[in-house]
């Protein structure tokens, strides 16, 4: 866990001295030590990268029926739906961090029940090399329909589909691709820094 959370400072320190802003820039440090093929699937990048999303965008105060944490003790909930090794790796990066004075709670999301009640929800794209559930991503983003949860994804296509995020890999880096028309019809305001480097996403 030490090695971990040194990793995720140290990606972040670096964004930090880039860009003025805590952008996560992991996957230089993990290409150091892994082919180009294996970027895409560490898991400790991706939960950092879904950490910083959620320190540079902001709630809407309520919306489908759903308020953002109410009070300093109410978490910011992550679901992860079917990759363990990722929810193993936000447990760990997230454990003692606050955002804007909340904690931050991660569930391993088992069915569509489940996703309602997050703020942040990673779906793992089907026959993943982690992926340990059969819930589907249609139908995962047909029950989180007008519900202002920030998704994310490594499934091709997940933007035109009505994901928000999607990571992928170019070249040795994890980049990432944001439908902000989404994002605004949900309510989610993303740092307009995030939004500049972000890969446009095409239209549905």
């Amino acid at each position: 866990m030490h090695r971990l959370r040194s990793t995720f400072l140290r990606s972040v320190l670096q964004a930090c001295l880039a860009l003025g802003l805590a952008v996560a820039t992991q996957s230089e440090a993990v290409a150091q030590r892994a082919p180009a093929s294996a970027v895409l699937d560490a898991p400790s990048v991706t939960a950092a990268y879904i950490l910083n999303f959620i320190r540079f965008t902001e709630w809407p105060a309520a919306a489908g029926g759903k308020p953002v944490p109410a009070t300093p003790e109410a978490p910011y909930v992550i679901g992860v739906a079917g990759n363990r090794e990722l929810l193993d790796a936000l447990i760990q990066i997230t454990e003692g961090q606050r955002v804007r004075g909340h904690p931050l709670h991660v569930i391993n999301v088992k069915s569509t029940d489940d996703l309602p009640a997050c703020h942040v929800a990673y779906l793992a794209p089907p026959g993943g090399p982690y992926n340990d559930t059969t819930l589907r991503i249609p139908d995962a983003l047909q029950a989180l329909q007008g519900i202002p949860v920030l998704t994310f994804s490594t499934a091709p296509g997940f933007t035109r589909s009505g994901g928000v995020v999607q990571l992928f890999q170019e070249g040795q880096h994890l980049r990432f691709e944001i439908a902000a028309d989404t994002a605004r019809s949900l309510g989610l305001t993303i740092h307009s820094r995030l939004l500049a480097l972000a890969r446009p996403a095409p239209a549905p």
